[in-house]
């Protein structure tokens, strides 16, 4: 029995049935369940592993070879989890996760997915079949979202903003999911040499463009063009088209210097109305509880308790606060400094092997979905600037992350065995011609 296999097949279980699963008898907006779904898939593949002990202690050996810096990061920074957790004003919470079920033993969940991801070192061809479910669910997703736009629900499930939710449970949950979905989408349409599977992508990509404006989720729309933004300049870097970098940049600097003398940007009042002067209050309030324990925070699921007591009902329309809706002041407020340093030290070595990877890779196939991950991550991040995570979204984040990594060094690795071959071919070379 081939554990890498039965593991692979485990982590596509999760692409293919998490967006999907919602247990609409006990859910509300914010939907939870996935949660005991993706507990349950991690703990049925730890187990597994656990009865392949042979085979398992060898493929750890290998990836301590191969991913030995990202290990120690990610250590350090579970070692700052629990630090945190220790000392937390409200440890049982943190350890178990409240209400919205992110606590200690969830993010050791987290961490354990992203390990298998690199223990089973899934190829080029297995990442991008991956990536072929998590394309076509997303289709199914959007297929409800449109549905939902209608009036037209294949289940009862009540949702409390406006915008479509489709089986994510909240428009904002549903955005950031599409946009990191859709550059996996652009992907695959530039590798398909099928004229059909491409024909499918493209309706796919459509109906996906089509449920991110449902949304009505401002943040999601930023993120998707500004992470398109960031891989042009990436494409443009790679073909070293620097006169077409330079007018990309004149370009952006001419239309918002228009929009400023127009007037146009002081008639946005997102800031000062609304959602947008939630998070603004919320964001004061996050700094000035941070100030007060900066190095490990107070942490994690206490920011209700600890942002409530500047919580001001009678000056903003919410009834309450458990989230500062902006991802690093979170990481501030739960982890403090050290935990905040250590996941986007994290973070940076993903985005520096996935570069380095889209700009050395040989392979046409690899840039291209190293390029479309590494959009879909900066989506991510930049759409959480102004909201926050569940579960759907960390999977994929850790999910994404990992396929980048394995991508990186497996390339890296590849060339490495190759380098010896070429050597020797060289040398008997030069001896025949002598």
């Amino acid at each position: 029995m081939n554990p890498q296999k039965i593991i692979y097949f485990l982590i596509g279980s999760l692409g293919l049935i998490l967006p999907l699963f919602l247990n609409t008898t006990s859910d509300n907006e914010f939907t939870f369940n996935k949660t005991y779904l993706f507990q349950l898939i991690i703990l049925i593949s730890a187990a597994f592993l656990f009865f392949t002990w042979n085979q398992f202690s060898e493929m750890i050996k290998k990836c301590w070879n191969s991913f030995r810096l990202t290990f120690l990061v990610l250590v350090f920074y579970f070692g700052v989890l629990v630090v945190s957790t220790i000392f937390s004003i409200s440890p049982q919470i943190s350890f178990w996760g409240g209400g919205r079920q992110q606590g200690l033993m969830q993010f050791l969940f987290y961490l354990i997915f992203f390990f298998v991801v690199l223990l089973i070192k899934p190829t080029k061809k297995k990442i991008i079949q991956l990536l072929y479910f998590i394309c076509g669910v997303s289709f199914l997703v959007s297929t409800f979202g449109i549905l939902e736009y209608f009036k037209i629900r294949p289940f009862p499930f009540p949702v409390y903003d406006s915008g479509v939710a489709s089986t994510l449970g909240h428009p904002s949950f549903l955005g950031a999911y599409l946009i990191m979905v859709l550059p996996i989408t652009i992907g695959l349409f530039c590798i398909s040499s099928l004229r059909l599977i491409r024909y499918i992508l493209g309706i796919t990509f459509v109906f996906q463009l089509i449920v991110l404006y449902l949304t009505e989720t401002r943040a999601a729309w930023l993120a998707f063009g500004l992470s398109l933004f960031l891989a042009l300049i990436l494409f443009l870097l790679k073909r070293e088209k620097v006169t077409a970098l330079i007018a990309l940049f004149i370009l952006l600097l001419g239309s918002f210097v228009f929009l400023i003398q127009s007037g146009y940007l002081s008639k946005i009042d997102v800031l000062e109305t609304g959602s947008g002067a939630l998070r603004i209050t919320w964001w004061e309030d996050a700094v000035k509880a941070i100030q007060k324990r900066p190095i490990i925070g107070y942490g994690l699921e206490t920011q209700e308790d600890v942002l409530m007591p500047y919580f001001n009902s009678g000056q903003i329309l919410a009834g309450r606060v458990d989230r500062a809706h902006n991802e690093i002041l979170d990481d501030l407020l739960t982890t403090g400094i050290l935990g905040a340093v250590s996941f986007f030290i994290f973070v940076g070595l993903v985005f520096k092997d996935g570069i380095d990877h889209y700009f050395k890779s040989k392979d046409r196939e690899r840039r291209i979905i190293s390029l479309a991950l590494l959009t879909g991550l900066a989506a991510y991040f930049i759409q959480g600037m102004f909201s926050f995570s569940v579960t759907i979204l960390y999977v994929y984040f850790w999910l994404l992350a990992g396929m980048v990594v394995v991508l990186a060094r497996g390339e890296k690795e590849a060339d490495k065995q190759d380098l010896p071959v070429c050597l020797l071919s060289q040398a008997t070379d030069r001896s025949a011609t002598r």
